[in-house]
């Protein structure tokens, strides 16, 4: 069975990706921005992110994968997700735990994010933040991030992150999505959680 994240429509409108760069805890990895919808409706809020658009093509080309297509190959077991379903207005946050394809028996990767997806084209905004822990201890964070996107021509809208480190250590995440699908009203939120 696939995961639950695969049963959500990837989007219909034109898809544009935004990464940028970022360091956590010595480890380097990616924040990315996946929109679905017309690229002048688009807002990204992230302090310190310097965000650069990516086609596809681009975007494969520098080595990274979609949180679709990562997700479509992870096994089912690797994944935990937190999703809201109200007629077809979704909410969805996971997090993604797997051996680094490059130094599997070295390095381990941890993809999270949240996702906002609507029926049809109009207003979506999504807020997502992860938390690291000490493995098992939530009273020792270790790093923060948040990064919002919002479009107001689309039918989803994704903020996920991307980072691995050896796989000699183990942490505790979580991941919160705040989900939008109309201006000032309040939030449907998502959580979850997982230790390595």
């Amino acid at each position: 069975m696939p995961p639950p994240l695969l049963l959500v429509a990837q989007g219909t409108s034109t898809a544009r990706y935004y990464v940028a760069e970022f360091t956590d805890d010595d480890e380097e990895g990616v924040c990315v921005v996946e929109v679905y919808g017309e690229p002048d409706s688009t807002v990204i809020q992230a302090d310190g992110l310097d965000f650069q658009e990516m086609t596809l093509d681009e975007f494969h080309a520098a080595g990274y994968l979609t949180a679709t297509e990562q997700l479509a190959q992870a096994n089912p077991s690797n994944i935990s997700t937190n999703i809201v379903d109200h007629s077809g207005y979704k909410a969805i946050s996971w997090i993604l735990i797997y051996p680094d394809p490059q130094r599997p028996y070295v390095k381990r990767r941890i993809n999270r994010g949240s996702k906002t997806i609507r029926p049809t084209e109009g207003y979506c905004k999504v807020r997502g933040r992860y938390r690291k822990f000490a493995w098992g201890d939530t009273s020792q964070l270790l790093s923060i991030q948040t990064a919002e996107a919002t479009t107001t021509q689309g039918d989803s809208v994704l903020v996920w992150w991307d980072t691995g480190h050896s796989i000699n250590s183990q942490y505790t995440w979580n991941q919160h999505g705040w989900h939008w699908w109309v201006r000032e009203t309040p939030a449907k939120e998502t959580d979850v959680w997982r230790n390595e």
